[in-house]
């Protein structure tokens, strides 16, 4: 979809790419070779992330009033690049939306990773609690990465999350991860029927958070469950966003071939869709090595 509906309001979730914001040339990042491309491309790797500040300063100039955005960046190289300061510029921005940094550590490379959540204030609160830990869990290699995770808890009973979940590849690693939250969630006190919603990069590239097997959070003693209103198979046919790969790619990773970027509920979100930035950046822009995703917000009555 390339044109939002005005009447309508939605929500967004990003993945940024820390290697383009950093100009990162190294063989180790998983999208070393989209680095390349922005360099090929534009002369100037960064130029990738600058179209992603154009797309978002957009964006909430229109009628996106909530966006996660991952791998953020912080003081790119000395330069005034960053996300959060470039948004301060933006009157919309200024005016109308809080937001909440994060930030985890990586206890291998002793650096952070960083997210980025903003709201528009008059529709989802004001801020009166937050959380913010490593999701980096026991499975694999994370327990020395930084996998990061931000709640924020509003005075219109919302709750407002943005997360980097570790790779997902099995349904007890997803019981894990919402283990993880649900220990944090029980250290602050939350009224009932909250509604809740979550963006992030999933790392779900199978699919396997869905409305038939959503995402379950506890609180109050209650089971909430969390989906974007689409079945796996849905996902894994509209829900392409993960990731760029020139092909044939050297480990065999695929172009475009995995979900994994949503923005879940407790069922007031629409079916999420690939937002087409062909008609604001062109037709062969390129940003980050993920597609931005939107749901469609209603809330219910």
């Amino acid at each position: 979809m390339d044109k939002l509906k005005k009447k309508n309001i939605y929500i967004g979730t990003l993945n940024l790419s820390f290697a383009v914001q950093e100009e990162l040339e190294a063989e180790w990042p998983s999208e070393e070779d989209f680095v390349r491309h922005c360099k090929n491309k534009y002369n100037n790797i960064r130029n990738c992330y600058y179209n992603s500040l154009k797309l978002i300063n957009n964006l909430i100039n229109k009628n996106v009033v909530l966006f996660g955005f991952q791998e953020v960046v912080k003081n790119i190289n000395k330069n005034p690049d960053d996300l959060l300061l470039n948004l301060q510029k933006n009157k919309t921005f200024k005016n109308e939306f809080s937001y909440a940094e994060g930030k985890s550590r990586n206890t291998r490379n002793k650096a952070y990773a960083r997210t980025l959540l903003i709201w528009k204030t008059k529709l989802f609160g004001k801020e009166i609690n937050r959380l913010n830990f490593n999701l980096a869990l026991d499975f694999d290699e994370c327990e020395h990465d930084a996998r990061d995770c931000v709640i924020i808890y509003t005075d219109k009973n919302y709750l407002l999350i943005n997360v980097h979940f570790p790779w997902i590849d099995t349904e007890e690693q997803i019981v894990m991860v919402q283990n993880r939250i649900n220990e944090e969630l029980s250290t602050i006190k939350i009224d009932k029927n909250p509604k809740i919603i979550i963006t992030g990069d999933f790392n779900d590239a199978t699919g396997k958070i869905n409305k038939n097997n959503p995402l379950v959070l506890s609180i109050n003693k209650k089971n909430i469950e969390l989906h974007n209103n689409m079945t796996s198979s849905q996902i894994k046919k509209d829900l392409l966003s993960c990731c760029w790969h020139k092909q044939p790619h050297k480990k065999g990773w695929g172009h475009y071939d995995a979900p994994g970027d949503y923005v879940l509920s407790n069922n007031f979100i629409n079916k999420n869709f690939i937002y087409n930035t062909s008609k604001f950046l062109g037709k062969n822009a390129f940003y980050s090595d993920h597609k931005l995703v939107l749901g469609l917000y209603r809330e219910k009555k």
